[in-house]
């Protein structure tokens, strides 16, 4: 056996030593089938315009494929639907394409091939969706100039629990509590994983502003914005942030600004994220940052190299000290 077979659209194709070594999946579709609604765009699984719809084996559901990604040498027995295959002009098109375009959730339409691939894929292996598990689908896809608004709108209208009317709620305003699944009744909550709630609605801490006897401005705030605020109002006036103030010990201060703005309490300056780097919050002391070197060294290998970090901030100050400086 020296060629492998697949179906696309429902009709058996099969390739051999007529194709290359680097020929992918979207090259054949779109070269030598001649079916350019799958999109070339990043080449790299980063912006979805390529998916597909791949049946990768008779026990195996419908999945999403960024075909830029899959050798067309790799389809042996794969059962692959484009977006031609779902519907079209002649044949008719399918609820998803109707409702996308209904809900004007395309503009220039470069992407809405891959989204609708996205959400066919999504939509045929699992039957019963909720609103959270669609949205939490979109990290497939970009698009850059609807703003996603009306994409959610449209195919939030196949969750279970989308609402009657034909207009789901703004993003910024849908208020879905992550435990419950009901609306949110904006009480204290520490579940911020999914609500779209600001924090600074159902957040019980407020800025703590206090006159000083020398005639200072003294705020304690805990959200970034607030700190932002302050800054603007205060701008013809000079003003300092309020960290682990350890710098003082090294470069006493002498006369203090007019203003001053204890940060330590900005949560969403503290903890880490990860993309493709580590990303430290700038309000982490050293003794977090310590605390989070070690995690990562020891779980991933890539980070590895954070180990030798952890050893020179260890030589830092101490204990006493790294536990307020950031």
């Amino acid at each position: 056996m020296d060629r492998i077979t697949f179906k696309v659209n429902g009709i058996y194709y099969s390739v051999g030593s007529e194709v290359n070594t680097d020929v992918t999946l979207l090259d054949y579709l779109r070269r030598r089938l001649r079916l350019p609604g799958t999109k070339y765009m990043c080449l790299e699984a980063g912006c979805g315009a390529c998916i597909v719809t791949a049946v990768r084996g008779p026990d195996t559901p419908p999945t999403a494929v960024n075909s830029c990604m899959v050798l067309v040498t790799s389809c042996q027995g794969w059962d692959i639907t484009t977006v031609e295959g779902t519907g079209g002009r002649l044949a008719g098109y399918s609820k998803v394409q109707t409702t996308l375009a209904e809900h004007n959730g395309t503009q220039c339409g470069y992407c809405t091939p891959g989204w609708v691939m996205s959400m066919h894929s999504l939509f045929c292996s699992r039957k019963k969706l909720t609103m959270l598990e669609i949205e939490q689908s979109f990290g497939s896809n970009v698009c850059r100039c609807t703003g996603y608004r009306p994409i959610l709108d449209a195919f939030k209208q196949f969750a279970i629990d989308a609402p009657d009317s034909k207009r789901i709620t703004d993003i910024e305003d849908l208020h879905i509590c992550q435990e419950t699944k009901n609306g949110c009744n904006k009480t204290d909550c520490e579940d911020y994983d999914w609500c779209v709630v600001l924090k600074e609605e159902v957040d019980k801490s407020s800025c703590i502003y206090i006159k000083l006897e020398d005639g200072r401005d003294w705020f304690r705030v805990y959200a970034l914005k607030e700190a932002l605020k302050i800054i603007s109002c205060k701008d013809n006036n000079s003003y300092i942030l309020v960290g682990g103030n350890t710098a003082k010990g090294a470069y006493p201060i002498f006369d203090y600004p007019e203003v001053l703005i204890d940060i330590t309490g900005i949560s969403e300056l503290k903890g880490f994220v990860l993309d493709q780097n580590l990303v430290l919050g700038a309000g982490s002391t050293l003794t977090e940052t310590l605390d989070i070197f070690k995690l990562l060294s020891s779980e991933k290998d890539y980070f590895r190299y954070l180990e030798k970090l952890y050893d020179h901030i260890q030589m830092v100050a101490h204990n006493a000290v790294r536990n307020v400086c950031i």
